[in-house]
């Protein structure tokens, strides 16, 4: 849920592209495998205050044992922010 209400983001994970609205507009992703591990690459483009702004991300899931960690690095004019979330079942 963000700011603009409940949002749904549905991938193909054939490699081919998707495309989602994502907060502030539509978005460009393509999932794929790499072995074990589920990776999805978007862009986005929107309208921002000084013009058009491109974002960029990677998420990375991948599974081993009881642990899922996602890994997400998003680009932006900015620079880029990387956060891990590890999660293990009890």
């Amino acid at each position: 849920t963000m700011a603009q209400g409940m949002q749904t983001a549905v991938y193909k994970l054939d490699g081919t592209e998707s495309t989602n609205t994502i907060g502030m507009g539509p978005a460009s992703s393509k999932a794929s495998w790499d072995v074990a591990k589920l990776v999805i690459a978007t862009t986005q483009t929107m309208q921002g205050r000084g013009g058009e702004v491109t974002i960029e991300s990677k998420e990375i899931y991948s599974r081993d044992g009881n642990t899922l960690t996602i890994e997400t690095t998003r680009t932006t004019p900015v620079g880029a922010q990387t956060r891990k979330l590890v999660y293990t079942k009890s």
